[in-house]
This record gives C-alpha cells, structure tokens and sequence, in this order.
C-alpha cells in the first residue's frame, strides 16, 4: 500500500523516493487512503463548477469534448492531469496541483471562477488550467462550513 507519511517524509516507498511530487493522480488516492475513505464507489458526478465540493478530484483532458456523466469516454490519449479541491467559496473553487507541475510552477493552488454556462465553464477549466476537457470523481461529500 502507498503510506502518505512516509512520502512526504521523503522515506523511501517501495525504491522510489519523493514519488508524491511526479504523479498527479497518486494525490487523490494519498488524500483518501489517509483519510480512510473508500473509493469503490462514486457518488454522482456534476457538469458545471458551481456544484464542485471539496475533495472532489478533477480529471483533466484535451480533445473531443468529455460527457461529463459518463467516464467511459474520458480518454488519456491526449494527455490528462487530476487535481483536487481544496476549497469552494462563493464565486470560485481552488484547484491543488500535485504532480510535475507542482514542482516546474512552483505554486500548488489555482482557481477557478464559476461562470453563467455549462460552455463557459468550459473555458475557464481551459483558461486556469490549459486542458480542454474535464469531469469530477466524487467519493465523498465532505460537510462544507
């Protein structure tokens, strides 16, 4: 099993040492096993930025437009990236990066403004975070103060 702890203590994990910094979406799966949350099941999915909750985690892509319902056609063949929310507030969520990016941008947080349209939605993800696609896995629903 993966051990947060040891990750971010910089201990070795299995020969590879600091492996938190390289992949994007090892941090959804570091935050949940932590938290000793499930992820077997997800709870349902959301097509606009103004219904993100924290922990949620979202996937990142370019080409074809994503139906955001529909997992199946979220493909890698483009590229992708996996952030997670770490906070929502009225008008904005921010996004935490993990990953190569975090180390070559030197920052971990972005945001995203909620917007009047599902396709200006759309444009914001591309604006905040360069991919084109986009859809959220939710595996918990964290109680929002």
């Amino acid at each position: 099993g993966l051990n947060f702890d040891d990750l971010i203590s910089t201990k070795s994990q299995g020969g590879s040492t600091g492996r938190m910094a390289f992949g994007c979406g090892d941090l959804e799966v570091y935050i949940f096993n932590k938290l000793g949350i499930n992820r077997d099941k997800q709870l349902p999915k959301v097509s606009r930025l103004k219904d993100l909750k924290v922990g949620d985690c979202l996937f990142l892509g370019n080409g074809p437009k994503w139906n955001k319902f529909d997992e199946s056609n979220w493909t890698h063949i483009y590229g992708a990236h996996n952030v997670i929310i770490g906070e929502v507030y009225d008008d904005h969520a921010v996004i935490y990066e993990m990953g190569g990016r975090y180390p070559t941008q030197h920052t971990y947080k972005k945001n995203l403004y909620f917007k009047d349209t599902e396709e200006a939605d759309d444009a914001e993800v591309k604006r905040a975070t360069g991919y084109t696609s986009w859809g959220i896995r939710r595996w918990h629903s964290f109680k929002q103060s």
